[in-house]
């Protein structure tokens, strides 16, 4: 790499890291750190659980072979785009059954990539709405404070954590964040679902 290249990198992060520092992103992360954590440990233990009395991979065949898989994939777009009605990881379970499970994981990120991308669309359309704007800054103000503080980091956070994914990317369309900016950081959240595929199939 170019030294004039990498100091300007190196000057660009350091400038980040201070920034974040300053403005609490790191005391936050840390401090929910452990809840995070807790969460996805209690739902691992839940997965090991149900796969311990139950086969999960003759549910996911079972459900499969039952229900249209257009049906359940369009179930799982709305819920997406939607505030994350349905936790994803079920449909990560659900793929494990089909020949091909990591091409439909594969599947699966690129629908929530897409839904983010359209709730962040639906976002900059409300954001013409007053009463709507003013209604959901309110209701999410937590996140809208989130996003404003700490923007592309809080939505690579959000990407990868269960937090709503939807939901911030929605505020963030509402706060007119970047849609070029999503187009890049949301990435990341197609990276999160082969992550967690990994590990709940590594226990399935």
């Amino acid at each position: 790499m170019c030294p004039k290249l990498r100091k300007s990198l190196s000057r660009k992060l350091g400038i980040v890291v201070r920034y974040n520092k300053r403005s609490g992103f790191f005391g936050y992360f840390l401090k929910n750190a452990l809840n995070i954590l807790l969460v996805i440990l209690f739902f691992l233990l839940i997965v090991f659980l149900l796969n311990y009395f139950f086969d999960i991979d003759y549910v996911s065949k079972w459900l499969i072979a039952h229900f249209p898989n257009g049906i359940v994939l369009l179930i799982f777009f709305v819920s997406e785009t939607l505030f994350g009605l349905i936790p994803p990881d079920l449909f990560i379970l659900w793929v494990k059954g089909f020949p091909e499970p990591w091409l439909m994981v594969g599947v699966l990120s690129l629908i929530s990539y897409s839904s983010g991308l359209l709730a962040h669309c639906i976002g900059q359309s409300l954001r013409r709405i007053k009463r709507v704007k003013i209604w959901y800054e309110a209701k999410f103000s937590d996140h809208v404070i989130k996003i404003k503080r700490w923007g592309s980091i809080f939505v690579v956070t959000s990407a990868l954590l269960p937090l709503p994914y939807s939901t911030i990317c929605l505020l963030a369309g509402m706060l007119n964040y970047p849609f070029t900016r999503l187009l890049y950081y949301g990435v990341f959240r197609i990276i999160r679902f082969f992550l967690y595929a990994v590990v709940l199939y590594g226990i399935v």
